[in-house]
Formats: structure tokens, sequence, C-alpha cells
């Protein structure tokens, strides 16, 4: 679910790109994500937790990024509030990666 989610966000901010969440060769492919998801949980009127190590890969293998993303939202008492924040945190990390291949 996080790689489609993650794939369907950069497409979003990434128009001219294509993002494919499957596996796949890297051909026609210019860069790459890779992501090491160590922790994403969360608990109802607790808070909602991701930490990922991510490295952005020319096709080639040059790395071009690599990054710790960790975050932490506040939930509610219901899962939409919980299914909200995982959003949230996987929105901001697609935009971190984003950033990364637009060079900034």
């Amino acid at each position: 679910m996080m790689s489609r989610v993650l794939a369907q966000n950069l497409t979003v901010l990434l128009p001219k790109a294509i993002a494919r969440y499957q596996d796949f060769s890297s051909d026609g492919f210019d860069m790459i994500v890779e992501a090491e998801v160590i922790r994403f949980d969360g608990t109802l009127n607790g808070e909602a937790t991701a930490d990922i190590w991510w490295t952005l890969r020319r096709k080639n293998g040059e790395v071009i990024r690599q990054e710790r993303f960790e975050s932490s939202r506040p939930v509610g008492k219901s899962y939409a509030s919980l299914v909200e924040a995982y959003s949230s945190e996987i929105g901001e990390w697609a935009g971190e990666v984003a950033e990364a291949a637009c060079g900034k």
C-alpha cells in the first residue's frame, strides 16, 4: 500500500514523471527510489509514526540522495484519523523525494 500511495503522490508532485510502485527493471527510468521502512505504525488516541530510510539513485547506480524520514502525527479516536495521519506522513515523505529528484 505504501509504495502505491508514494507513487501516486510523486505523480502529482512531478507531473512530467512516471512513477511505478511494483518491481520493474530500471529500463526507461532515470531515477529509482529504494526505501526501507523501519517503522510505520500508530494507535488510536495516540500517534502515527513513520521512520523510513530512503535512497534516490540514478539508473546507473549513482546515489543522488540518501536520507532518513521521521515523522509523528497525533491520532484521534477514529480509524479515519489514523488513516489521515498515515496519508499525511506519506505525502510529506513524497515531497522530500520529489525535491531530491528536482535537485533541491
